[in-house]
């Protein structure tokens, strides 16, 4: 596939890529056994010294019909290397603490000396960077049930080797990348608020917090296709990436039989950039998703657990307008009874839906075991996939691309083990 890119045009029966990546890390941190303490105040001093080597090369050869191997030998079809950081980091931590407040103040300087060394080209880049990352967080203990908190953290990141690579790797049969000898930088900001209650005696707990994160990179990574061969290169633009997100969580515990009840339900949405067939998309993305669980015990012997995992995503896209949403739910029973003589039976079902399958929305899953304990011997007689069932299938697709993946999975299985405990 893809002679013209890779081979001049002319057919080839083979195409083959070596890739290797060699990395070795020294880490080095200096700080005290214990804070320092005055008053309600500790400082606890940080230092750091890293570095950072790695070395990336990658070849592709074809095989012609004649059964003749050769490399590649085109620029932006291979790469040779060096990555060097050396890296400084001084920490001061601030803590105040009291019967009421708990505040944190993170004062960290990073210093990053970079050189890349590029051997096909013939060219080295000598890099300096120099990062101030606050970050603060504040708990406040309202009552000894109630808890507010706050928190908000800037970051700078900068990529490595794997994401500033000239020539082009090919990561699978239909996807080539390069990252075009450009380095990846960006700035993270965020913080968010919640709120935590918990009463111990009657079993309850409860908390609520809502999230925001707004980062700006300065690559834009460009997608475009050539029939089915998606080739990904980055664009010297400004990116910008805003999100906001909130979830509550709420359990209570009853003393009949013993039950327990568990609800999470979030919510999230993100606006950010793309790069399409040079075309520059705007996208929105929501997502909300609701997790429960119920457990309890009908009678001493017999233990019940039940999961549910329901989530629903849609992505909006300038100039298309809504995409279809896509729903998944999954479902889990769990059972196990304790039997006299060390005998344990247990059984398991699981449900999975996804509205974006084309087959296979709904599968289904049914195990059965049964596990006898003598002394530290664990013999078990499982019968798994009961129901036969022979594939699985996920779907994902994110307003441009969409990927399927479909597993054959082992049918109906018994299956004797022994698990034995020495010491």
């Amino acid at each position: 596939m893809y002679t013209d890119l890779l081979n001049n045009g002319l057919n080839y029966s083979l195409l083959k890529q070596e890739t290797r990546v060699n990395n070795f890390n020294i880490n080095n941190i200096f700080r005290f056994l214990s804070a320092f303490s005055f008053d309600d105040f500790e400082v606890s001093p940080r230092f750091e010294l890293n570095g950072e080597f790695r070395n990336l090369t990658s070849q592709m050869h074809v095989q012609d019909n004649a059964g003749l191997v050769k490399a590649i030998e085109t620029d932006s079809m291979r790469n040779n290397l060096d990555w060097t950081r050396y890296n400084a980091k001084v920490t001061l931590p601030l803590r105040y603490r009291n019967s009421f407040w708990d505040i944190s103040l993170t004062l960290p300087i990073d210093y990053n000396y970079i050189v890349i060394n590029n051997r096909i080209q013939n060219d080295n880049q000598y890099l300096h960077r120099l990062y101030f990352q606050p970050g603060l967080s504040m708990l406040y203990h309202a009552t000894d049930k109630l808890d507010f908190s706050a928190s908000y953290r800037y970051n700078n990141n900068m990529g490595d080797v794997m994401t500033f690579y000239p020539g082009y790797i090919l990561s699978d049969y239909r996807s080539l990348s390069r990252k075009a000898g450009q380095i990846y930088e960006s700035q993270t900001n965020g913080g968010g608020v919640a709120v935590d209650y918990r009463d111990i005696i009657n079993l309850m707990f409860f908390s609520t917090g809502v999230s925001y994160s707004h980062s700006k990179s300065n690559l834009l990574y460009g997608q475009n296709f050539q029939g089915i061969l998606s080739v990904n290169t980055p664009v010297e633009r400004e990116n910008i990436r805003n999100g906001v997100s909130t979830f509550a969580f709420i359990t209570k515990g009853f003393d009949w039989k013993r039950l327990s009840v568990t609800l999470r339900p979030s919510y999230g949405i993100s606006f950010s950039k793309a790069l399409q067939e040079n075309e520059l998309i705007d996208f929105t993305s929501k997502g909300f998703t609701v997790q429960g669980s119920i457990t309890c015990r009908p009678i001493e012997i017999v233990n019940l657990e039940y999961n549910t995992d329901w989530n629903k995503s849609q992505t909006m896209i300038s100039n298309l307008g809504n995409t279809s949403a896509y729903t998944g739910w999954t479902n889990t029973l769990k059972l196990d009874i304790d039997l006299p003589k060390d005998f344990i039976i247990t059984a398991g079902f699981e449900h999975y839906y996804n509205s974006a399958t084309t087959t296979n929305k709904n599968l289904s899953f049914v195990d059965l075991g049964l596990t006898y304990i003598w002394n530290k011997t664990h013999i078990s007689l499982d019968w798994n996939n009961i129901l036969n069932t022979t594939n699985y299938v996920t779907y994902y697709y994110d307003g441009i691309n969409s990927f399927q993946n479909t597993y054959r999975i082992r049918p109906a299985t018994i299956m004797l083990k022994v698990n034995l405990q020495i010491k």
